[in-house]
């Protein structure tokens, strides 16, 4: 019998899949065997270079499943009233090779991304039970999904949040301007620090974070910009979430790499949640994320695992 397609939007994305559980998602389909050195390329095509808008497609593929998200990332979109991410993915049988659903690619993009900076620092942040200072650079759609994620998996430890940026949103009390006093101060008490800018130099520097600051860099997802500088990147240790793809692709290592940084001492995601190697807390960590297509399979996958479609 033939399953019929449907659609996931947005709000049932959000009933079906917690940040929390979208993390675990994450998690467990590298503890099962899955490596996103693996993974396949994104292919990018610029649709309109004035508006700098550009049309992706990721396809991933597991035991189970397959599948592909189709978007438009136009940064000129806001100003217009419009999304900067739009699109859609589409999910595979790997049994019968037949469509079973599609999602919102838009709100898929906004719950795996986070995730799986979740997924990266979950066993440092778990490690300790004080309160949770975050600071948050940028006040858009991804600093505000950051913020959810914390909350959602490490809400025990009671996170606050500063936002960080340009240009004040209007609807954040905790926010700050970057490069005020108060942002310096924020950044330098926090434990978490998310860099989630559009950003095309580093804003950054490794002196300005705690020394046990866990930094998540996810803003720059092309070789081209960057929110880390070179010193940062080689003097940190170094979490890669896919290996030699991320250091071709992600912005803040391609950058340093570029500028003969030496990034040797690099791991990657799956050594972490594996625990074939450790990393100490005294120094800073970046866990470095260009937002691969597996996060998107794995999530979706989780979906129909859950609702007992194969």
């Amino acid at each position: 019998m033939t399953q019929d397609f449907f659609h996931i939007g947005a709000e049932k994305l959000r009933e079906l899949m917690s940040p929390k559980s979208a993390a675990d998602a994450l998690r467990q389909t590298i503890l099962d065997g899955f490596d996103p050195a693996d993974d396949f390329d994104k292919t990018r095509a610029v649709v309109d270079k004035e508006d700098n808008a550009k049309f992706l497609l990721l396809p991933a593929i597991n035991p189970d499943y397959f599948g592909a998200k189709l978007i438009t990332v136009a940064h000129i979109n806001p100003s217009r009233g419009r999304d900067t991410v739009q699109g859609t993915y589409v999910l595979f049988s790997n049994t019968t090779y037949g469509p079973l659903f599609s999602i919102d690619g838009a709100e898929l993009t906004n719950l795996r991304t986070p995730a799986v900076t979740m997924a990266a620092f979950k066993d440092f942040i778990e490690a300790r039970d004080e309160d949770l200072k975050v600071a948050i650079f940028g006040s858009g759609v991804q600093a505000r999904a950051h913020k959810e994620a914390i909350d959602d998996n490490f809400g025990q430890r009671n996170p606050s949040y500063t936002f960080i940026s340009r240009n004040n949103p209007g609807d954040l009390d905790n926010w700050v301007e970057i490069g005020s006093e108060e942002a310096k101060k924020a950044t330098k008490e926090a434990e978490v620090v998310v860099c989630s800018t559009s950003a095309h130099e580093a804003y950054l520097d490794i002196d300005e974070v705690r020394s046990d600051a866990l930094v998540v860099a996810l803003g720059a997802g092309n070789p081209n910009d960057r929110e880390l500088t070179t010193n940062f990147m080689e003097k940190a240790q170094i979490i890669l979430e896919g290996g030699d793809v991320t250091l071709q692709y992600g912005g803040d290592a391609a950058r340093a790499l570029q500028e003969g940084a030496d990034l040797s001492h690099a791991v990657t995601l799956r050594d972490i949640i594996t625990g074939d190697k450790s990393l100490h807390r005294e120094s800073p960590i970046v866990f470095k994320t260009t937002g691969m297509p597996w996060l998107d399979l794995a999530v979706a996958g989780r979906i129909a695992t859950q609702l007992g479609i194969k």
